[in-house]
């Protein structure tokens, strides 16, 4: 059923994503993941005792290189279509 496959390509979507996430360092885990519970920008950089200009330029190469990884794996080509 189409349901079934959606939510199977979701699980692998996550999975690839998951597989990913864990090679990166563990400050930029740890950044991304305070990044995505909602609160601001300015929080996570107080949260780290890192500047505000520091923690959008971490996140921004963290994103970079999380997405690389993923659109460069043979899983990510079968599963864009």
């Amino acid at each position: 059923s189409l349901l079934a496959d959606a939510t199977l390509y979701e699980a692998e979507r996550d999975k690839l994503f998951r597989r990913f996430f864990e090679r990166l360092s563990e400050g930029c885990r740890t950044l991304l993941q305070l990044s995505w519970t909602g609160i601001s920008m300015q929080e996570v950089s107080e949260t780290l005792g890192i500047t505000y200009g520091y923690a959008r330029k971490r996140k921004a190469e963290c994103v970079a290189q999380l997405t690389e990884w993923i659109q460069q794996s043979p899983e990510f080509s079968v599963l864009k279509h």
